[in-house]
């Protein structure tokens, strides 16, 4: 019985030691990590930053870490990130809890101070559970302030709130929302309601590119000045990106549900199911890669400003001869609108054919290898309104040439005229085809010559590939 109680005794020790250590090792291990993570993101690729470590304070169970960003090239442009940090493991955030704050010094800090006070622009609050997932609530607060030297001009930012997690295997979800951001001065206004920030993407390694969509809308802004007023309702744009081993595909999308503009005109203008959805496809990862490397390094030689404009153009250049190389595909998914003179919409694809070929020396060269097929339909008074508005001044010398009164009615029935004709001589010349309601026109581009609805056009194409000369 003895023996028995001295083994508990000795494994209740051993337990408590362990209970004990656990929590500075996580620290340890925390730390360590952090390092680790750091130094992998110094030497990715297409690093547009350096990260530090500032300051480390590690105890036995709390620690509390500076984590400096700075601009790569300038040291003196950073923000400091104060983590403090909770060693687990604790039932009631699992391994480990990061409450993050900027640290803002400097000019920065001082431009922000009197709108935030001593409250922290934004806070972070992240807890890694016992499944490894980091859980992140993310908030800012909020200020209404005059701006200074700006008389009657005042800023209100309505604060925001959000959400994040980071998966063990890279995938980051972000959802962030602000009510409200709002500039008034006693000239005008503007204001923007509704903000939204999501992103929901993998970042398997730093030898891989980013995989993912980010989302940046609002429900509705609205502006007014001297110039007119202005209103949007809905808009949102996308940039999606895919890394596919050897190449890259880049997405960009922008949709707006309502746009209403009141200028100088006698009446609103207005737009609605505005969308622009275009796609890169097929860009070569090394090609991208390399510039960013080429960018970063000029960025880091303290050159004078004309030299590092001089050196990234280079690195620009360089870049296209390399994407061109590889074939790039750029593809206008979805191009349009409606208005209540018709709608307008468009799509296509423009294709570079370079796998396996020199460099093209010349841009008649290039244009052999460049394949293009789209189409395109707009209301009919769409088209004849837009050519109207550019035929008034043309209308009015017709109308005073014949004796008659120039009044706006006139005008404007003299240059629907106008537009009418010159509407008819492109439907002659086969350039647009009549379809109801609406014009269309079918176009396309293959080895230097150019169809318009699927006849070739004499001439054209062999000037534009120089084969006319």
């Amino acid at each position: 019985m003895k023996k028995a109680l001295i083994a508990l005794a000795v494994v209740v020790a051993v337990l408590g030691a362990v209970a004990a250590a656990t929590p500075w090792y996580v620290g340890y291990q925390a730390q360590r990590n952090m390092s680790e993570w750091i130094a992998k993101a110094n030497a990715a690729p297409d690093a547009t930053y350096t990260l530090s470590v500032a300051s480390y304070d590690r105890g036995w169970r709390r620690s509390v870490a500076v984590i400096r960003i700075a601009a790569l090239g300038d040291p003196k442009t950073f923000i400091d990130l104060r983590h403090r940090i909770q060693h687990g493991p604790d039932p009631r955030f699992g391994w480990l809890a990061a409450d993050v704050t900027p640290v803002l010094e400097g000019e920065l800090g001082a431009a922000l101070q009197p709108f935030f006070g001593d409250e922290p622009a934004f806070s972070v609050a992240s807890q890694q559970g016992f499944d490894g997932v980091w859980r992140m609530t993310i908030a800012s607060p909020a200020f209404e302030k005059p701006l200074k030297g700006g008389g009657s001009t005042t800023l209100a930012w309505g604060g925001a709130s959000g959400t994040g997690t980071i998966a063990p295997d890279g995938r980051v979800v972000l959802a962030v929302t602000a009510p409200r951001l709002a500039l008034a001065a006693s000239d005008g206004s503007f204001e923007i309601a509704g903000l939204k920030l999501e992103s929901d993407g993998v970042f398997a390694s730093f030898d891989t590119l980013w995989t993912g969509a980010i989302t940046l809308g609002f429900k509705e802004m609205t502006g007014a000045g001297g110039a007119g007023e202005l209103a949007v309702r809905d808009a949102g744009f996308v940039t999606t990106q895919k890394d596919e081993g050897a190449t890259v595909g880049i997405g960009f999308a922008l949709k707006v549900g309502a746009v209403r503009w009141a200028g100088d005109g006698p009446q609103p203008r207005t737009a609605s199911d505005i969308v622009w959805e275009i796609d890169l496809e097929q860009l070569d990862k090394q090609a991208i890669q390399t510039y960013t490397k080429a960018v970063a390094a000029l960025q880091t030689r303290s050159l004078p400003p004309a030299a590092l404009v001089e050196g990234i153009q280079g690195a620009v250049l360089q870049l296209a001869a390399d994407l061109l190389r590889g074939s790039p595909v750029l593809r206008f998914k979805r191009v349009g609108f409606k208005t209540a003179e018709g709608p307008f919409a468009a799509e296509g694809a423009v294709s570079f054919h370079g796998a396996g070929a020199a460099a093209p020396a010349t841009l008649p060269d290039a244009l052999q290898r460049v394949k293009f097929k789209g189409s395109a339909k707009l209301g009919r008074r769409l088209l004849q309104t837009a050519i109207a508005e550019r035929s008034r001044e043309e209308a009015k010398i017709q109308l005073e040439s014949r004796g008659y009164d120039a009044s706006d009615e006139s005008l404007k029935l003299a240059a629907d005229r106008v537009a009418e004709a010159r509407i008819q001589a492109l439907e002659q010349a086969g350039l647009v085809r009549s379809e109801g309601a609406d014009v269309a026109i079918d176009a396309a581009w293959e080895k230097g010559e150019l169809t318009i609805n699927g006849k070739p056009t004499e001439g054209l194409g062999a000037m534009l590939t120089g084969g006319g000369r």
